[in-house]
């Protein structure tokens, strides 16, 4: 059983996924105890500390809590075990076996977007900092294309204090809003050259999202490399093979004399022209029919044509939604706001992933009420049936039962079956 209040993980199973040190900041302030009190009571409370190997506490930097090391897969099977949630997509762990250390890979401390805060608030989400938002290799935010800030424009705070007075969007010593920059932005704030952003990781992202977050094989990266080197090798291409990434740096890699980086497997995804996900899962040689370019047809002409691209009005069309949604008399489906705001459940999927979950769940529960109210009508309407002085003179069989109550309530089949069963077996069996 859950031994913390329920605080659920910001945009799980999705590319906007909240990162751990995001999560414990959020618990803390929510408990009202510092971050330190949530990993000891996470310690204390643990079955068995010793099987996690983690019995002592000291202080963890957001980097360190990330790095897919013992001490990172110690703390997400405590705080799971503590929060009854499945963390282990808020860290890097799904890294572990498939590349070696990753550190440089990760920014110290916290940064975030102040466009994307604003959107969470604008939304009725409580702010977090994205999972995506540690790796260095995102040079401004993949959502606005703006710089991301590392510290608050008004005091300078780094916002990694363990203790929390006020939500992830506001500074936590002097309490001004992150969610607004001090400078208005210009045109030549905005980053819309993909070359500038790591477009392979938010692809990776949006592919492990699919999948949940699970883990990548033991030695993904190294399998697709035999594979590939192998296919080369076998047909006589050997020193072309060795253009990906030199003789002596494939060599090494391939023996197992140096580990694979999420840089190096970047490099290699990109010039074997695949997905990162594809080749750290082992999967390069089914996807690179590219390795002969002689397989390769002509393109259509008609393939060629560019389409022109439709540019959107983000700001107004969150606001849309948000004005819509409020004129929904019950949790309106994804589709129905799509339709409503004139826009595609792919386009608020991509751009507001966090706000899509949060419209789904609504409109599921609202979905599993009224089935519920149908249920509870069906079975008090069948119980009257076989109890009220109204009915005394009809014959007391479920058949008659079923009929009376279709006739009154309109119900479907199997909810008036279901119903006249049960209160047929409770009063006579």
């Amino acid at each position: 059983m859950p031994k913390l209040l329920p605080v659920y993980l910001q945009g799980s199973d999705s590319s906007e996924i909240e990162s751990l040190p995001s999560y414990l900041v959020r618990s803390a302030r929510i408990h009202r105890v510092s971050v330190g009190d949530i990993i000891r009571f996470s310690i204390d409370t643990y079955p068995d500390v010793r099987e996690v190997g983690f019995s002592r506490y000291s202080y963890l930097k957001p980097q360190d809590i990330l790095q897919p090391n013992k001490t990172s897969i110690s703390l997400v099977k405590l705080l799971s075990h503590c929060s009854g949630q499945a963390l282990e997509q808020a860290s890097f762990l799904w890294l572990d076996d498939a590349l070696g250390r990753t550190s440089n890979e990760l920014i110290k401390g916290f940064r975030w977007c102040p466009e994307c805060f604003h959107e969470m608030e604008a939304t009725g989400i409580e702010p977090y900092f994205k999972l995506k938002w540690h790796l260095s290799a995102f040079n401004h935010c993949p959502l606005h294309f703006t710089d991301f800030i590392s510290a608050c424009e008004s005091c300078g705070n780094d916002q990694t204090t363990y203790i929390r007075k006020h939500n992830i969007a506001k500074c936590q010593k002097c309490g001004e809003s992150l969610a607004q920059r001090k400078a208005n932005l210009s045109a030549g704030d905005i980053h819309l050259s993909i070359e500038e952003n790591a477009f392979d990781i938010q692809q990776l992202f949006s592919d492990l999202a699919k999948t949940r977050f699970k883990a990548f094989p033991k030695g993904g990266v190294l399998k697709s490399l035999d594979e590939v080197f192998d296919w080369y090798w076998e047909n006589d291409l050997e020193e072309e093979s060795y253009e990906l990434l030199g003789r002596d740096k494939a060599l090494s890699l391939l023996h197992k004399q140096k580990d694979i980086s999420l840089i190096v497997a970047r490099r290699l995804a990109f010039k074997l022209g695949i997905s990162l996900y594809t080749l750290m899962s082992g999967n390069a040689k089914q996807a690179s029919m590219h390795l002969n370019f002689k397989l390769f047809c002509p393109v259509p002409v008609e393939y060629l044509s560019a389409k022109k691209k439709k540019h959107r009005d983000h700001e107004f069309l969150l606001k849309l939604i948000m004005k819509k949604l409020d004129g929904f008399e019950e949790p309106p489906s994804i589709k129905s706001v799509a339709i409503a705001v004139g826009i595609s459940v792919g386009y608020i999927r991509y751009r507001y992933p966090v706000l899509l979950k949060k419209i789904v769940k609504n409109h599921q529960e609202y979905l599993a009420k009224q089935r519920l109210n149908k249920i509870y009508t069906a079975q008090k309407m069948a119980l009257s049936y076989f109890i009220d002085q109204k009915y005394s003179e009809y014959p007391k069989s479920k058949h008659q039962a079923y009929k009376e109550v279709k006739r009154e309530t309109g119900l479907a089949k199997g909810v008036i079956e279901q119903a006249v069963k049960r209160a047929y077996r409770a009063l006579y069996n």
